[in-house]
């Protein structure tokens, strides 16, 4: 996977677009969590982040995210809560571990699509290649 020049500075002005729903920063090996704290702050529209190839992302990135997810995906009728839209999150080569996955599973129920390949500090889901979110339970891919 080719190395992107993307850094966490970067994401501190990304982060200015409020109405972002898709970021693809696969490769970008010099992002850190403070990269992701920005994206948490700023673009609560998200509906796909794939982080895949940044294996300086962690679990605290995680937290950061999940932090600000809502705990049902039932619609909410006075406003919308951040990362309400998050449907998509793929963490492929990253240094997340199974207390990240936990923290994406219990906060973010509504999410449709997780994907973390090859994350060498996975041990309760070793062969997690695919999850997806069927009624608050995330499930192995067939």
């Amino acid at each position: 996977m080719p190395s992107c020049n993307v850094t966490d500075d970067h994401l501190r002005v990304v982060s200015r677009f409020r109405d972002l729903q898709r970021l693809d920063l696969s490769g970008c090996d010099r992002l850190t969590d403070a990269g992701i704290r920005h994206l948490a702050r700023g673009c609560t529209k998200l509906q796909a982040l794939v982080l895949s190839g940044c294996p300086k992302i962690s679990d605290n990135a995680l937290e950061l995210l999940t932090d600000h997810c809502p705990l049902t995906s039932s619609p909410r009728s006075a406003g919308q809560r951040p990362f309400e839209h998050l449907q998509t999150l793929d963490l492929s080569e990253t240094d997340i571990s199974d207390s990240g996955v936990d923290l994406v599973r219990s906060r973010c129920p509504h999410i449709e699509q997780f994907v973390a390949n090859h994350c060498y500090r996975l041990s309760v889901y070793p062969n997690l290649y695919e999850m997806f979110a069927t009624s608050c339970a995330f499930q192995p891919a067939a």
